[in-house]
């Protein structure tokens, strides 16, 4: 193994490559039989040292000591051995994780667990009709204009400005489902999983309102004539035009508007909150208080590209992914683990039985799965 595979190797773990290191080692490990059986032995001394970690500690400043000295540990170990890893390091409490991507291949997903749930589209007249899964275009002719798919997207057409009340369309994602949708007006909106969004088949009046239960990326065509309104139970988003993703779920703690491009205002517990790109409001639903902050918009858009970034994250939000993404059902067997923090990168199709084995290499939970019911417990000392 040359130096640069082996830099390359050390920095992946420690999670400081860019973009283009990140495709050039994926690309090396895809190609060499020689990398990919070393992480198995990888993986062993992992365990080793993991073992070795002390217990859980709730001081913040204990814990950082605690990962920086792993991690000082485990660099030594990568280069004597020059082992490749494209997996764990526990965050927090166990260090930070990175979770294989393609690479190697996983046991496959039990069929009770895979992803693949159909989205329903309600007409205004209530009939529900199945979104077809494939590329195949369907067209259908409604009152506004036509109605078809292509390759997973819903598109409405028949933009009018003619003066006639709106009808409105409910597309409801469901746990494991995806989809897109193309507005009248040329907005494209991606749909995450549990994902419920009401609109119309064409914009009347001054605005262009929208009502999402979920989360929702969307990219809003510009009009200044006409603001594009995001209405959800506990906050509104008002844009002209821009790139932003709303995360409104019901049983969420918060609700979180994230800007990528352009400018938004948000209202929530009773104030206006103007936003730059690169920014994201956050709203207590418990204490009805917002916070204005700037962030890695990347953590928070990445699952529209079929991965997630997470950094630390509580085990609890963690699995509350994981219900939606795979339609499980996750209880937890001591309620102190849901505060466990974790950070990596997740492939939105991965096997999630080979998620659960990389999260136990940890050392800190067990994971036990009878068909789609999940129980996490701690690891026997």
């Amino acid at each position: 193994m040359n130096e640069r595979t082996e830099d390359l190797l050390v920095r992946w773990v420690d999670g400081e490559l860019s973009d283009d290191e990140r495709k050039e080692m994926e690309g090396l490990l895809a190609s060499s039989a020689e990398l990919r059986e070393t992480l198995a032995d990888y993986l062993k001394i992992r365990r080793s040292l993991l073992a070795l970690r002390r217990d859980f500690r709730p001081d913040v400043e204990q814990r950082l000591r605690e990962t920086k000295r792993r991690r000082r540990r485990l660099r030594r170990v990568m280069r004597r051995w020059s082992y490749a890893a494209a997996v764990v390091l526990a965050a927090a409490v166990a260090g930070a994780f990175f979770l294989k991507r393609d690479l190697p291949q996983q046991p496959s997903l039990p069929a009770e667990l895979a992803w693949g749930q159909v989205p329903v589209l309600v007409m205004p007249n209530g009939e529900r009709r199945v979104l077809p899964q494939n590329d195949t275009t369907v067209l259908w002719q409604e009152q506004g204009g036509d109605i078809h798919i292509d390759s997973r997207t819903l598109i409405m057409e028949g933009e009018t400005r003619e003066e006639r009340e709106p009808v409105y369309y409910t597309v409801n994602i469901p746990y494991g489902g995806e989809y897109n949708l193309v507005l009248s007006d040329g907005t494209r909106i991606y749909l995450n999983a549990g994902t419920t969004l009401r609109y119309p088949d064409h914009f009347a009046g001054g605005s262009r309102e929208i009502f999402l239960s979920g989360e929702a990326y969307l990219e809003v065509s510009r009009d200044t004539s006409r603001p594009f309104i995001v209405r959800t139970d506990d906050m509104d988003v008002r844009v002209l035009g821009t790139v932003f993703n709303v995360n409104a779920y019901p049983d969420g703690s918060y609700v979180r508007t994230t800007l990528v491009e352009g400018k938004v205002e948000t209202s929530c517990g009773g104030e206006w909150i103007v936003m730059k790109p690169g920014t994201q409001v956050a709203y207590d639903k418990a204490t009805r208080q917002a916070d204005y902050f700037p962030v890695d918009v990347r953590h928070f858009i990445s699952w529209k590209d079929g991965y997630y970034d997470f950094r630390d994250m509580t085990l609890g939000e963690l699995m509350q992914i994981f219900v939606r993404w795979y339609d499980v059902d996750v209880r937890f067997a001591n309620p102190l683990l849901e505060n466990l923090r974790f950070s990596g990168r997740l492939r939105r199709y991965e096997d999630v039985s080979g998620l659960f084995e990389q999260l136990e290499y940890t050392g800190d939970v067990a994971f036990d799965v009878k068909g789609k019911n999940i129980v996490i417990r701690d690891v026997q000392k």
